[in-house]
């Protein structure tokens, strides 16, 4: 995936930290932008773009007398999703939060096909370019996707942690060891933020995080 600005990066914590229903190996990952909120009905309607662009494409084919290879132009098109908690009352139920708001991911073969079946598409959909050109994410950040989901699993799971003397430990989780990604903790919505740099383009991103305790470390004074 694009790099994150962190000394952290190369250690292979990916741009976008999602779950998927599963893996396609080989078949690169792009991140599409579309508008915040309306992540799940962009996937809709880019799935029906999809089927239209398909078609287009094996019309394409038996005009022109070729053999159309029948391949899907994505193998999968997702919305990343963070497990965050939820409070309901006095209550605090397991919930899920969009992982990059205004953002989800298309598993596509051929990018120039993807880029013309976002085209039929109403509303404002397009993937994340870099010099005009859409660039995969990378391997790397791949594997570490497949590390951290499970088949059928839609999301990706909290981080704990506690503060001590201001500072953030985190103890297990998908963040565990990678504080410095954070940059800032909302308590009360048991969420973490993060920044994200796509392809020179900065994406903010939450994941779900329960802050256990707090410590304060007093410091003696020797007496002379």
């Amino acid at each position: 995936m694009p790099v994150l600005k962190s000394s952290q990066s190369s250690d292979g914590f990916p741009e976008v930290l999602t779950r998927h229903a599963f893996f396609v190996r080989g078949v690169p990952w792009y991140v599409v932008q579309v508008r915040a909120g309306r992540e799940d009905h962009a996937r809709e309607l880019i799935a029906e773009a999809l089927k239209l662009e398909e078609k287009a494409m094996r019309e394409r084919a038996e005009t022109e007398g070729k053999q159309h290879a029948g391949l899907p132009v994505a193998e999968e098109v997702f919305v990343p999703k963070a497990r965050v908690g939820v409070k309901r009352g006095d209550k605090w139920l397991p919930g899920e939060e969009v992982l990059m708001p205004g953002y989800l991911v298309a598993i596509a073969r051929d990018p120039d096909a993807l880029i013309r079946a976002l085209r039929r598409t109403r509303g404002f959909v397009r993937v994340v370019r870099q010099d005009n050109v859409a660039v995969p994410l990378p391997e790397q950040s791949v594997r570490w996707l497949e590390e951290q989901t499970q088949r059928g699993k839609s999301a990706v799971a909290m981080s704990e942690g506690y503060i001590e003397d201001g500072k953030l430990h985190i103890t297990s989780g998908p963040l565990a060891g990678r504080e410095a990604l954070v940059q800032k903790v909302n308590h009360r919505r048991k969420v973490a933020y993060l920044e994200i740099e796509a392809h020179g383009k900065k994406i903010k991103a939450q994941l779900g995080i329960k802050i256990t305790k707090k410590k304060e470390c007093k410091k003696k004074r020797r007496q002379k």
